[in-house]
């Protein structure tokens, strides 16, 4: 007689406490249905952000193939040509250990046929100087630029070699390029690499520019 009091008096409690948390119930419902929702469809919409990204990050590359009448591929990242009589490549190079890759804007130049012989030679910023000395085969060049040597470190096998590549205009354009720009001189090239994929057509054709006059 007692339990079925207890149920008669419970049954009542029970249905009225059902009744007032039903709202938040359907709430909490909702929200985890929203949330499974998102997750859904988070890897199509980064996707598609990544890819407007890369096109946005890419304009100044199309920019600089269209201006200067250069081929233009997106993926990878690539302009290629003759610029000012060098023929020329730009690309995005991926260096170092997994986990910590870093990605590089590199203009690389092939020498036009009177073009001057490039023997081994780094110019690096002097604030990277230190990391680069103990792989320079050969000993550091003071230019007699003042405004040069300031900035940049100099190691070449051969100096009359690398004085005919560092000419004037093209000391010049390294100390005006605005980014730290890493030029390497081998037999029959020359590349000129900095940090990140560059946004800006000035600087894209300044570090062409400064490859082709190493070139000549």
């Amino acid at each position: 007689m007692a339990g079925r009091v207890v149920s008669h008096e419970c049954g009542p409690l029970y249905r009225l406490h059902v009744d007032d948390d039903l709202p938040l119930l359907l709430a909490m419902a909702c929200a985890f249905l929203g949330m499974l929702v998102l997750l859904a469809g988070a890897p199509f919409v980064i996707f598609r952000w990544a890819g407007r990204q890369h096109e946005k990050d890419l304009l100044a590359w199309r920019e600089l193939a269209r201006v200067h009448a250069l081929s233009f591929q997106s993926r990878p990242p690539r302009v290629s040509g003759v610029f000012e009589g060098v023929p020329l490549v730009v690309g995005v190079l991926v260096s170092g250990p997994s986990g910590q890759m870093a990605m590089s804007t590199r203009v690389r130049g092939g020498p036009p046929a009177s073009g001057p012989e490039v023997d081994w030679l780094r110019v690096a910023p002097r604030s990277l100087a230190s990391s680069f000395a103990l792989t320079s085969p050969g000993p550091a060049l003071e230019t007699g630029d003042a405004a040069f040597d300031a900035r940049f470190v100099t190691h070449a096998r051969d100096a009359a070699s690398a004085r005919r590549v560092l000419s004037d205009v093209v000391r010049a354009g390294l100390v005006a390029l605005p980014r730290d720009v890493t030029l390497v001189g081998t037999t029959g090239a020359v590349a000129l690499a900095w940090r990140g994929r560059e946004p800006e057509v000035p600087v894209l054709e300044q570090a062409c520019r400064i490859v082709a006059q190493a070139l000549r």
